[in-house]
C-alpha cells in the first residue's frame, strides 16, 4: 500500500470540540482529516463523548504528518501572539 493511502492517528483528544478545532486548522491548510466519532448516532456513544469518557482520534494521511505538525505549530504561535496582544480585563466589560 502506498504512503498516500496510509491513514494514521495524528492526535487523540479528550473532547470532540478540541478535535474539531484541530481538524479546522488542518482543513484550512488543505490537509485532509477525519475526526472519529463525529457522526455518532448511538445515544450511548454520544453520552460517553459528551461526558468525556471516550477519546477522539484525528486521522490524516501518513504523507501529511509533517505538514500537519507545522500547521498546528503555526496555529499555536498565532494563538500566543493574540494572547499577548489582548488587554487584561477587556473581555468581560460591558459597553
Amino acid at each position: 500500500m502506498s504512503e498516500d493511502l496510509d491513514i494514521v492517528v495524528f492526535r487523540t483528544t479528550e473532547s470532540i470540540m478540541e478535535a474539531r478545532i484541530i481538524a479546522g486548522v488542518l482543513k484550512e491548510e488543505g490537509i485532509p482529516c477525519y475526526v472519529s466519532g463525529q457522526n455518532l448516532q448511538d445515544e450511548f456513544a454520544i453520552s460517553q463523548m459528551v461526558m468525556g469518557q471516550a477519546s477522539v482520534d484525528i486521522e490524516i494521511p501518513a504523507s501529511s504528518r509533517e505538514a500537519a505538525e507545522a500547521a498546528l505549530e503555526r496555529a499555536k504561535e498565532a494563538g500566543k501572539m493574540l494572547d499577548e496582544q489582548a488587554e487584561p480585563g477587556t473581555d468581560d466589560e460591558a459597553p
